[in-house]
């Protein structure tokens, strides 16, 4: 199986931050503390972009996740649990290993103009993978 981010999600996150860099810009015009929204925007931006590639795949051995530049192979053996985790109004799929880490896959996830209609169907697909692999 393999999870991607939405269209719409992608789309979303570069608006949001594009119109930060947009009002950052424009307000700089009136003052330069301005200029701190503007690189915030910018950083959105860059993120957001990052974000098009996140990912989460499973296997036979596990669970591959991506998020912005980082890839990740969790064997089913080291994940103690599977569980969402829910930050102001997004929520995500944590996965805790063994040593007590907890790792936030790359997808799927859902929330406030970033919904995904399909976020319960994958994490009860993801969750019956990992009983049947363990």
């Amino acid at each position: 199986m393999r999870y991607k981010l939405t269209a719409k999600q992608c789309r979303n996150t570069l608006v949001v931050s594009a119109g930060f860099l947009v009002a950052g810009l424009l307000l700089a015009l009136l003052t330069p503390a301005a200029l701190v929204i503007s690189l915030g925007g910018l950083l959105g931006c860059v993120l957001g972009l990052l974000q098009l590639g996140s990912y989460t795949a499973t296997d036979e051995s596990g669970i591959i996740t991506r998020r912005f530049l980082l890839r990740r192979t969790i064997p089913w053996t080291d994940i103690t649990s599977i569980d969402t985790n829910t930050v102001r109004s997004l929520t995500t799929v944590q996965v805790t290993r063994a040593n007590g880490r907890k790792v936030t896959l790359g997808a799927p996830r859902t929330g406030a103009g970033f919904a995904d209609p399909d976020f319960t169907p994958a994490l009860s697909q993801l969750t019956a993978h990992w009983h049947q692999s363990r």
